[in-house]
């Protein structure tokens, strides 16, 4: 079994994005908006219209290679909204190129328990549809 890392932080604010000046977060605010408009859609059909309303991401990363392989979205009330992949939807994080620096880096990230991150997957398997 592969040792992962997992993190847990607040979703990007895409308008506070294209506010900014320096370069780096103009990259940043490129990266959002043409992840927004060409791959979420095709890689997560059932999920694109909740990734907005994630307030919280809880990211599994391998630990060797600092890859994202599974993720966790979070409402603002610490509610599960998605998970992926699952089924037929890849993932936000998970099918893109940032790493573990990569996430430390730009956002602000907290390191979480593998019993946490777990506690939630599971919770989404026992809902509803989504």
């Amino acid at each position: 079994m592969t040792k992962c890392i997992y993190i847990k932080f607040e979703a990007p604010n895409v308008a506070q994005l294209t506010q900014a000046n320096s370069g780096l977060k103009r990259s940043l605010k490129l990266f959002f908006t043409k992840l927004l408009s060409t791959v979420l859609p095709k890689a997560n059909p059932d999920f694109d219209h909740k990734i907005a309303g994630v307030r919280y991401w809880l990211v599994e990363l391998d630990f060797a290679t600092g890859i994202p392989q599974r993720e966790i979205g979070l409402d603002k009330n610490a509610q599960v909204l998605l998970k992926m992949p699952f089924e037929d939807n890849y993932g936000y994080w998970t099918d893109n190129n940032l790493l573990l620096r990569d996430f430390e880096e730009f956002f602000n990230t907290t390191k979480i328990d593998k019993s946490a991150f777990l506690e939630y997957w599971e919770v989404f398997s026992s809902k509803s549809p989504y």
